[in-house]
């Protein structure tokens, strides 16, 4: 098993003075940094490694204040993906979501993948965000955490890691081409210590490029709402450039579905049941995940549909939140995407762009739905009135018949 660990900060000031690097080990202080910590395993596996399937598993936390400069586009909560390959020697595309659950369940991932054992025993779910990716006989496990301030972090080789690199890097340049980090890279020997620390520059292109809100793509929830809401999402302000399209990414709970037939979303996994109220939904349905395209120069609008809610005693209103992504996703014709050291295309909505895709997130919005819930102290009233509509309706028909006959 190898591993491999990347360091960013910020600050170009502080990074020199965070670290203190002694024969076998690097101790870092903590300064707000932002940590990538990569295994590598070989698998020992006896099928050929083009008929295994592809498979990836993230968590990320609810709560995560601020991106990972280093870390890809995560779903919320536990995510597990299988992939085929569609050609022989095509990318790997999302078949289905075996799981999503809002809590961490470290024994599901244990059952498919017991060689990760080891790295899930020191692993907290509630500190850091996590991404396994397996391809073939090899599994690459991602964490992703930020390193509290005057707290200090020690790196050395442990007895499972046949290999260890660190580098620790500050940010020298960013923009929307490139990211230029400057900083000290370390490798260790068998023994222990440490082989050579050296100077390091990288340059890499962002695959994913975050900015604050655009105020040029709004998006709203067109009112009233009722059972049938609608998201109008403006891109009247933007150009339709050849080398680009817009895309909207949705990730929706049980309460809510996209009718593919009315729609027409480029991909939908998950939940499908048209008629079935939610409470009717087998335990182990979440909700669904989608993605629309969208049309530059224009307002598009997303058509979603609500289930029925459980009938409580009394008036009730349920709330159904979604994370709606809307983004620009553009060739850049270069394979610097492919090169950026931190970065792997994996199982998800990226698995429907090419390998040289950049995309550019415009706006990511928290959109909050509320589902009226039947009230049963209403039901033998409504059971009386439905009753009576239809004895009165036959009473008529049969006398109508009757009458002309």
């Amino acid at each position: 098993m190898r591993q491999r660990i990347s360091v960013v900060s910020k600050n170009h000031d502080v990074l020199s003075e965070d670290l203190d690097i002694q024969d076998n080990s690097v101790v870092m202080r903590g300064n707000g940094q932002f940590i990538q910590r990569r295994w590598t395993i070989e698998r020992n596996v006896t099928l050929p490694t083009s008929s295994l399937e592809a498979t990836r598993i993230t968590w990320k936390r609810a709560k995560n204040c601020q991106q990972n400069i280093l870390e890809p586009t995560l779903i919320n909560g536990l995510n597990v993906y299988v992939g085929n390959r569609t050609e022989s020697n095509g990318p790997m595309l999302p078949n289905f979501k075996l799981v999503h659950a809002d809590e961490f369940d470290e024994d599901m991932i244990y059952d498919k993948l017991p060689e990760v054992a080891t790295i899930l025993q020191k692993f907290d779910e509630g500190l850091a965000d996590l991404d396994i990716q397996v391809e073939g006989a090899t599994i690459k496990v991602d964490e992703y955490f930020q390193v509290e301030t005057d707290s200090l972090v020690k790196v050395k080789i442990d007895e499972h890691l046949s290999k260890l690199e660190a580098g620790f890097f500050s940010v020298e340049s960013e923009d929307n081409t490139e990211v230029t980090l400057n900083g000290v890279r370390c490798m260790w020997l068998e023994n222990g210590t440490i082989d050579k620390c050296q100077q390091t520059m990288l340059f890499y292109q962002q695959a994913h490029i975050r900015r604050p809100i655009d105020s040029r793509t709004p998006l709203t929830l067109r009112q009233p709402v009722g059972l049938h809401p609608n998201v109008a999402i403006d891109l009247r302000e933007h150009d339709n450039k050849t080398q680009c399209e817009f895309f909207s990414y949705i990730t929706l709970p049980r309460e809510l579905f996209v009718d593919k037939y009315q729609s027409s979303p480029v991909f939908l996994h998950g939940s499908q049941d048209l008629e079935l109220p939610e409470y009717k939904l087998p335990a182990d349905v979440w909700g669904s995940e989608t993605m629309f395209r969208l049309q530059p120069g224009i307002e598009n609008e997303i058509k979603l549909h609500s289930r029925y809610v459980r009938p409580v005693d009394g008036v009730a209103v349920n709330t159904a939140s979604f994370d709606l992504l809307v983004f620009k996703a553009c060739d850049s014709g270069s394979s610097s995407v492919r090169e950026n050291p931190f970065y792997s295309k994996g199982l998800g909505f990226e698995a429907y762009f090419t390998e040289d895709t950049v995309f550019t997130h415009l706006n990511t919005t928290k959109i909050e739905v509320s589902i009226p819930a039947g009230n049963m102290n209403d039901y033998h009233f409504f059971q009386l009135t439905t009753v009576l509509c239809v004895v009165v309706s036959l009473v008529y028909l049969f006398a109508k018949f009757f009458k002309n006959t």
